[in-house]
């Protein structure tokens, strides 16, 4: 009797050695699932951190991308600004310049003009009569396109006075007188 209830008494340890091996071998796996769960969720935390990184660089780089092409536009528009900024002054320089020409044509003509008038011997009359032909002719060949203050001013002479003779020069015009060539049918007649 007392054989069996020691080997009893062993038995009961060993089963509660094993007992308690399982228990403690079950408490591990618990412990390593529980790590292994934590792993994979630091691991998926990772992956979704490295996910929202990449999309936040793909969204900087495609701001960086639209920045830089909005600095390209407008040097682009400041470069055609200055374009055509330039091609608007060198325009207006050249029609500066033909005015210019103009001018200095305009000026030959009359100087040539009141030689020839002085040459011919004409009475002041005709003379103012060719200087307000002059500027109807520089004003396009009409005789409205000429007020009378800018006769008075040629011609130094009163309102009256300027009418009438822009009526005998636009007259004078009619019947053949150039200012540019000179040619006037009332000397041709007279010579």
């Amino acid at each position: 009797a007392a054989g069996r209830g020691a080997e009893h008494t062993r038995r009961a340890a060993e089963r509660q050695a094993e007992a308690e091996a399982e228990l403690l071998e079950s408490a591990e796996a618990a412990q390593a699932r529980q790590r292994r769960a934590e792993a994979e969720r630091a691991e998926a935390e990772a992956a979704r951190a490295a996910q929202e990184a990449r999309v936040e660089a793909e969204r900087l780089a495609a701001e960086a991308d639209r920045l830089e092409a909005e600095r390209a536009k407008q040097a682009a528009d400041k470069a055609a600004d200055a374009q055509r900024r330039a091609q608007a002054e060198y325009a207006a320089a050249e029609a500066e310049r033909r005015a210019a020409e103009e001018r200095l044509r305009t000026a030959r003509i009359a100087a040539a003009a009141e030689a020839a008038e002085d040459y011919a011997r004409l009475t002041p009359r005709e003379r103012n009569q060719r200087r307000a032909a002059r500027l109807i002719w520089a004003a396009g060949g009409a005789p409205d396109a000429v007020t009378l203050q800018d006769i008075q001013d040629a011609c130094r002479v009163g309102r009256s006075i300027a009418s009438e003779l822009r009526q005998e020069a636009a007259q004078l015009l009619a019947d053949g007188y150039d200012p540019t060539t000179g040619y006037d049918p009332e000397q041709q007649a007279t010579t």
